[in-house]
């Protein structure tokens, strides 16, 4: 396979790996832009992959999406997804302020405790249920908090029933990673 050179970046594949509580819309986001169909009824996931290939800046990029389990117990095998990952995908359902919550108290950590040099992302799933975010107290202000205190590089929403934001979501990904970071000047006074 012919690596791909973008800027600083050269690899053969992408490695994206969803993260977040079960039932927040990691499967159905990543099914549905991989295979651009919607998945039918909720099965919890164990361990998947999705191969795909993402197109940004002029190249395209092959990508591998990892789907984690977001419930208890499987701790161990999500451990083992989270060491090769170029990009973390930190999902919280809009809907559910628990998952939100659960970025900084459970997820982050997890990640940070294997691989501390991945790119992050907060990703608000289910975006079309973002009326029901206000009702249950989750509010722009908080999302933007959190983004900062968990030092993450971006975030974005996304539905996978309307499908709208979920290329986006994938592009940065991809960019993210591909980028060379910016140099911030230091200034002496």
């Amino acid at each position: 396979m012919a690596k791909h050179k973008h800027k600083h970046y050269t690899s053969s594949s992408i490695r994206i790996t969803a993260v977040g509580d079960g039932g927040v819309g990691k499967t159905f986001m990543l099914v549905r832009y991989a295979t651009k169909e919607i998945p039918l009824g909720y099965e919890p996931t164990v361990f998947d992959n999705h191969h795909c290939t993402i197109n940004y800046g002029g190249h395209e990029y092959d990508a591998v999406l990892v789907d984690t389990a977001g419930q208890e117990g499987f701790e161990k095998l999500r451990n083992l997804s989270y060491p090769n990952t170029d990009c973390f995908l930190l999902c919280f359902a809009v809907d559910t302020r628990d998952s939100f919550l659960n970025l900084s108290y459970v997820w982050i950590k997890d990640i940070r405790k294997v691989n501390k040099t991945a790119k992050v992302l907060v990703i608000a799933t289910k975006s079309d249920l973002k009326e029901e975010s206000l009702e249950v107290g989750i509010t722009e202000q908080d999302v933007l908090g959190m983004v900062k205190s968990i030092k993450a590089d971006g975030y974005l929403e996304c539905s996978a029933v309307t499908k709208e934001g979920i290329d986006h979501v994938f592009r940065e990904a991809v960019r993210v990673v591909v980028e060379k970071p910016k140099r911030r000047r230091c200034t002496v006074l």
